[in-house]
């Protein structure tokens, strides 16, 4: 993974914003000297576990993301009961693929959050500053507010520079 990182750093036009599990040992940042656009997604150890006695108090979002309990875990049926339709086929009573290495729905969409909300504070933070700008620097936007291309080679040549280094090649300065 870390090597498909600094590939992508590394071609085509764009330079990724990479958002990686907690726990992961990349070196990205420290490799461009702190310009690479880079933030761990974290986990859910600041939601408490959930009980019977505080499901009602936690918001739905953050019930039973700790769980084991396949019934909690993913919260899924294949089919609901109807009284004016019966399918030809029978139905399964929960969708297939539900085992107990894999985490279920809930840290999935607890993942998309944390996604969505990065993106719409970025969203937020490039529509000010672009407010700013326009207030100051008069309409039409200045390119240098919304061409990322020199950030873009900034992070490519600190990442270059640290490839070419003598700890890069092993050496010892």
């Amino acid at each position: 993974v870390d090597l498909w990182m600094k590939q992508a750093i590394l071609s085509g036009e764009r330079v990724p914003v990479i958002l990686a599990p907690r726990g992961f040992h990349f070196n990205i940042v420290d490799e461009t000297n702190g310009t690479a656009m880079m933030a761990e997604l974290g986990d859910s150890a600041m939601i408490p576990e959930t009980t019977d006695e505080n499901a009602d108090q936690l918001t739905y979002a953050a019930r039973w993301l700790h769980e084991k309990n396949k019934d909690e875990k993913y919260n899924a049926i294949c089919w609901e009961p109807r009284s004016d339709f019966t399918p030809d086929q029978p139905q399964d009573g929960h969708p297939g693929s539900q085992v107990g290495w894999h985490p279920g729905f809930r840290q999935h969409q607890f993942q998309g959050r944390k996604v969505a909300l990065v993106l719409l504070k970025g969203l937020k933070d490039a529509l000010q500053l672009w407010e700013k700008a326009i207030s100051e620097d008069g309409f039409p936007l200045a390119e240098k507010y919304w061409h990322v291309g020199e950030t873009y080679e900034t992070i490519r040549e600190a990442f270059r520079t640290h490839i070419k280094s003598d700890i890069a090649n092993g050496k010892d300065v």
